[in-house]
């Protein structure tokens, strides 16, 4: 086995910012043919062909994690209007553990068009804004593991309507609103660690999720009907369950593979599970 190791950048960002290149300024038909060594008999010189100059790629991810001194708490740096053009081709934006206590402003970031992976986790973060739905053409995984969300499930989440995946284990969240059904591409969702008073009582509209996380969540009951048809993995450990009946009762769930249920308070397991 072997462990891979990705190179910090040490350039500040603006200097990273800086350096990428315009992406609206990018000749695609020059970078067709470039590989097009076909040549005209008719027009071949003696003259010394030149090297062709080094084709430069746009930015498409950007690792920022740990950068605290840089962001000062918010994303500004990221989203002033002169940096914008250089981040239109971006695709995975990093930025796990800035201590970063404000996302205003990150709305900006609607140019970024194919944006599908954005990495929030490890900052202060106790509320998200609506702008943050500014993303939801193109963001496909949210990550918000070990921030510090209070009360329900931020309503701007429930309207990122591409997203695939959402992760928001350890934080403070109370609530999971019935909205949540809207989130129709959803596969994976993790609420691990969250004080959960309630959950929505029907996910019927959860059709696409494959994979559900709820370990250490205080559950004392399971809605009635889980998501089905596409269900693979239910994680359920360490909550004062008493029984799993609407394991059971929900039709259609044919496809569960994988059922954790360590660290309850169960005395049996209900009929035909």
């Amino acid at each position: 086995s072997y462990t891979m190791f990705i190179k910090k950048d040490l350039r500040k960002i603006p200097k990273i910012l800086e350096d990428a290149i315009d992406c609206t300024t990018i000749d695609h038909d020059d970078n067709n043919h470039a590989d097009d060594d076909t040549t005209d008999p008719s027009t071949m010189t003696t003259e010394p062909r030149q090297k062709r100059s080094k084709v430069e790629m746009p930015l498409s991810t950007l690792r920022l994690g740990r950068r605290q001194q840089e962001f000062q708490g918010s994303v500004k740096i990221l989203c002033q209007p002169r940096y914008l053009p250089k981040l239109q081709c971006l695709q995975n934006l990093n930025l796990y553990d800035c201590a970063i206590s404000s996302l205003e402003g990150i709305g900006a970031l609607q140019a970024c068009r194919q944006l599908e992976i954005l990495n929030l986790g490890r900052n202060p973060l106790t509320t998200l804004p609506d702008e943050l739905s500014a993303l939801s053409k193109s963001l496909k995984q949210l990550w918000m593991d070990d921030c510090q969300l209070t009360g329900p499930l931020p309503a701007c989440v429930v309207q990122l309507q591409e997203l695939q995946s959402l992760r928001a284990s350890n934080n403070q969240l109370t609530h999971i609103p019935a909205t949540i059904t809207q989130l129709t591409r959803l596969q994976v969702l993790c609420l691990d660690r969250n004080p959960l008073q309630s959950l929505p009582e029907d996910w019927h509209g959860l059709s696409q999720l494959e994979e559900l996380y709820l370990r250490h969540t205080g559950l004392q009951k399971l809605p009635r009907r889980l998501p089905c048809r596409k269900l693979k993995i239910l994680h359920l450990s360490s909550n004062p369950l008493v029984n799993v009946d609407s394991i059971v009762h929900t039709p259609g769930l044919t496809e569960l593979r994988q059922l954790y249920l360590n660290g309850c308070q169960l005395t049996s397991l209900p009929l035909g599970i």
